[in-house]
């Protein structure tokens, strides 16, 4: 039994016939084992949730945390456009801001945002089990 939720059963299917599903299970599994991981989100290209991994306890937030990560890139990914755009020259060989990671702490909770061409990976520390 896989430790995480499949949002698409197809896609596990496919992706188990080529090996692909079990390592990121272990993978992700490790992750989810680190201290004061609440949970773990894989959403595709258009901001779906294809996997996740939620303590029970914690369940009911995992979709908030959806929407709100799919807003929020869209405004950082907007922003650094518009930085790019204003770059000096004089900074040297023009290279592009992308987003390759993106770390918001809250009071209580620590979002880390893994932005990819296919996929982005979310993973939700309870900052009172980490700090």
């Amino acid at each position: 039994m896989a430790l995480f939720d499949d949002a698409d059963g197809e896609v596990a299917g496919a992706l188990r016939e080529v090996g692909v599903a079990d390592h990121v299970d272990s993978k992700l599994s490790e992750i989810s084992n680190f201290r004061g991981v609440k949970g773990i989100i894989i959403l595709n290209d258009e901001g779906h949730p294809i996997r996740w991994y939620f303590e029970e306890a914690y369940r009911s937030i995992a979709f908030s945390y959806i929407s709100v990560v799919n807003q929020l890139l869209k405004k950082v990914a907007a922003a650094l456009s518009q930085l790019n755009k204003v770059e000096p020259a004089s900074w040297g060989e023009h290279v592009t801001n992308d987003i390759t990671c993106l770390r918001i702490r809250s009071k209580k909770n620590e979002l880390m945002i893994t932005p990819g061409a296919e996929y982005t990976l979310v993973i939700v520390q309870d900052l009172h089990v980490i700090d």
